[in-house]
């Protein structure tokens, strides 16, 4: 081992010294059905069974069940990488701790051998640490480079590097400055026109990715090639129980993170990208806002938003200048310093709130405001770090050009049991949850009661709230459909008793009024049903028997859950808009998220905003032009209501149609398929593209006059 050791010195902060990270964990057998079998899986008890399947599907290898270890006289003997036997079996991981385990160690032993640590007790620091964050999904990366993470070490299987990466459905349309000042100006009515036109014709389109070219440009903002390390930080891993913040937590996970994804690099294409780009992303920020009573759309959730992402931010630039210091910057650095460095002291004046003295850029940032009323400790960490990794980047260099960026990607939702990404609301404020008897249960979103105790109400007042989103699940006292009117249409205990049951696994009351649910004799005998009814996958049981919608829509609401806090008679007035989801936030106030977390971003913020598709088109075209005015380096408008390519299933729904299908079920789904939408004719698909091609992007130069305010 070399003698000269360039040291990166963790210090322990998750573990102890006496305890091992698993042992800090409760375990708990996560049973999961895969083609009528069972099979076990070790998990932390408070992962959910959609995170157990997804863990299991995408992470656990099939790995060599004897292993010799290959020694080696400069290396502790923990830290031995391992070989499979000859003629050897093999087995599925069936334990989370295998894989951290080869996943810390690969990276431990990495570490060791660049000499990153200075004993064999930081490198076993470093160990516990990371194991910690990921036991804990404090911190999360991409399955498909997890699952290849460490395989060399643990059982010396070859690592094939992910490139596959994210695949990019939607064209992106290019816009500059020039372009958009001729359709503000309307000096230009040809310009003004071309707008108009691809607005008009855009509506059409599922989704239209926009990128304002002078804002990417004048940030030195790279273009993240799909090969880039990608991980997401779990921002409500780190909200403490009296609802304070673990900053030094944060600190401390983002730069594992960086290290990780450095140690790691051969799970990476890094040898052709001379800019060694990394995506470190974050989730569960909506969620985190929620439990801390901040409303999304109000000053102070926004400067806190932009005093988290800058802390991350911060702390990855200092680490990943730390690396340069001892292993050297990237190939890129020195052709791109002064650029960089502008970049970095731009947004240390953004933290510090400064509203003019900007280099180089023609659209003046959103800032951190101290009147905004967010934690005054938060502001000052995000200033103290930005400066930090301001002057230890002058003085390095940077091992990576970028290391932040927010991304969308589905496969990480179900490991963190969430639905937010980046700057994104939630989509609601209830879960279902796959149970272990081939059932599932609602539950409200863990944010709601932490937000509604950070306000001060108490256990009755929570616990009402709760089921006033989950549902009573009964029929006794339901307004309209209850017990004693369906008595009334024919319906005896026995019967009304199997529907109660049938209730807690039902999104809608109809669920539970279908013939087949029923029974095909009982709706011909007892219901009066005519036969020729009853083969119509159309026919509403309900409506039969005489209730109305509104008074079906009531009744489902009181059973099923209003899954929004509307109507909750314990929640006072003006403290709705903490709980407000995706569908109560106007598309305004998530540009202004978006806004003001992007100077802190040294990547792609990919702020997505779901519309109707009904909306105009000068809404979505003035949509654009806000974002352009916030400072948004892009953005991306999806319209609902369109034909659209076939996402990825929810993971509760391919978790349940997997075990619905399995040996125990007696009685498979039955589905309707949906009926195709005509596509796009030629005609209209020439006239998007013509739309286009026809806005002017002509580079331009920037004018001292050309400085706004966003």
């Amino acid at each position: 081992m070399n003698h000269k050791r360039f040291l990166m010195s963790i210090e322990r902060l998750f573990t102890t010294g006496s305890l091992r990270p698993e042992d800090m964990v409760l375990p708990k057998e996560a049973s999961i059905m895969e083609d009528g079998s069972n099979s076990d899986l070790q998990v932390p008890e408070n992962w959910s069974l959609e995170a157990a399947d997804s863990f299991r599907e995408s992470l656990c290898k099939k790995v060599p069940v004897e292993i010799s270890l290959v020694e080696e006289n400069t290396v502790p003997s923990w830290l031995w990488a391992r070989r499979a036997r000859e003629k050897t079996a093999f087995k599925v991981e069936t334990n989370a701790n295998e894989v951290f385990s080869r996943i810390a160690g690969a990276a431990t032993y990495r570490g060791w051998k660049a000499g990153l640590w200075g004993s064999e007790i930081e490198a076993s620091i470093f160990y516990d640490e990371v194991k910690a964050i990921l036991l804990t999904r404090r911190v999360v990366f991409s399955p498909k480079s997890m699952a290849l993470m460490g395989l060399d070490w643990a059982y010396g299987q070859e690592t094939i590097p992910d490139t596959q990466g994210t695949k990019s459905h939607f064209d992106t349309l290019v816009l500059q400055n020039e372009t958009i000042d001729s359709i503000l100006s309307h000096a230009e009515p040809t310009a003004r026109n071309k707008w108009s036109r691809f607005c008009e014709t855009s509506r059409n389109t599922e989704s239209t990715s926009i990128a304002f070219a002078d804002t990417l440009t004048q940030w030195n903002t790279l273009p993240c090639p799909t090969c880039a390390p990608r991980a997401q930080i779990n921002l409500l891993a780190f909200r403490q129980m009296d609802g304070s913040l673990d900053l030094t937590g944060l600190q401390q996970t983002t730069r594992l993170a960086v290290l990780l994804m450095e140690l790691h690099e051969d799970v990476w294409q890094w040898k052709k990208e001379p800019t060694r780009p990394l995506a470190l992303s974050f989730g569960n920020l909506s969620s985190l806002l929620m439990s801390l009573a901040l409303p999304y759309d109000s000053c102070a959730a926004r400067t806190t938003a932009a005093a988290l992402a800058s802390i991350i931010t911060g702390t990855a630039t200092l680490t990943s200048a730390q690396l340069a210091e001892k292993k050297g910057s990237c190939p890129s650095f020195a052709t791109q310093r002064e650029a960089i460095i502008r970049s970095l002291r731009n947004r240390v004046r953004a933290c510090f709130g400064e509203e003019n003295d900007y280099e180089h850029l023609s659209v003046t940032p959103q800032t951190i405001r101290i009147d905004s009323g967010a934690d005054l400790v938060l502001i000052s960490a995000a200033r103290h770090i930005s400066e930090l990794a301001l002057d230890k980047v002058q003085k390095h260099g940077l091992r990576h050009l970028q290391t932040t960026s927010l991304f969308t990607d589905f496969s990480f939702s179900p490991l963190l049991d969430s639905s937010a990404q980046g700057t994104e609301a939630e989509a609601s404020l209830t879960r279902d949850y796959a149970q272990d008897d081939s059932r599932f249960a609602r539950c409200a979103h863990p944010a709601v009661s932490l937000g509604m105790k950070k306000l001060g109400y108490d256990a009755v007042d929570r616990a009402a709230i709760r089921e006033h989103l989950t549902g009573a699940r009964t029929l006794v006292a339901a307004p309209w459909v209850n017990r004693t009117y369906l008595k009334e249409k024919g319906f005896d205990d026995a019967r009304l008793d199997r529907i109660e049951e049938s209730l807690s696994q039902i999104s809608h009351l109809k669920q539970a009024f279908t013939p087949w649910a029923l029974g095909l004799d009982f709706c011909r005998n007892s219901l009066k049903v005519p036969a020729n009814r009853l083969k119509d996958l159309r026919f509403d049981v309900l409506h039969h028997l005489g209730f109305l919608a509104r008074e079906i829509s009531a009744a489902s609401t009181f059973c099923c859950g209003h899954r929004s806090t509307r109507g909750a008679l314990e929640l006072k007035e003006k403290e709705h808009e903490i709980f407000a989801t995706r569908e109560d936030l106007s598309p305004e106030s998530q540009i202004r998220m978006g806004a003001a977390v992007q100077p802190f971003i040294d990547g792609e913020t990919n702020l997505t905003l779901s519309i109707p598709a009904a909306v105009v088109a000068q809404v979505r075209g003035d949509l654009i032009l806000m974002a352009w005015k916030m400072g948004l380096k892009n953005m991306s408008l999806r319209l609902d209501g369109l034909p659209v390519e076939k996402h990825e299933e929810h993971p509760v729904m391919q978790l349940m149609k997997r075990r619905t299908t399995s040996s125990r079920t007696k009685v498979p789904l039955r589905t309707t398929p949906k009926k195709k939408k005509p596509a796009l004719s030629d005609v209209t698909a020439q006239k998007q593209e013509k739309a286009r091609a026809s806005i002017s992007l002509k580079p331009r130069s920037r004018t001292g006059s050309e400085k706004r305010r966003g």
